[in-house]
């Protein structure tokens, strides 16, 4: 289990080290084959949401279950690392 707030305060995300899959909720999405943070106008703190990304980044995993859109995979700790670049 992994603290990740900033869509809400209490926000957690789940790492199966085994299987390699991250289920991120709703502190990551999928859309069009793209991974992306939440919307601003729905995250109660957006410097929070940056540092729970950036908390993920660091992880090793093949599939990303975000709250929202389709299983990204493979590499999906690759993107994760490519949009907490983008949000420097």
């Amino acid at each position: 289990m992994i603290h990740t707030p900033g869509h809400t305060a209490g926000s957690i995300s789940l790492l199966d080290e085994q299987k390699k899959v991250l289920f991120a909720g709703d502190t990551l999405r999928v859309s069009d084959r793209k991974v992306g943070g939440p919307p601003e106008q729905f995250s109660v703190d957006m410097t929070k949401v940056k540092e729970s990304i950036a908390k993920l980044a660091q992880l090793d995993f093949d599939v990303l279950l975000g709250g929202h859109g389709e299983p990204f995979q493979p590499n999906a700790s690759n993107a994760v690392k490519k949009l907490c670049e983008s949000m420097r």
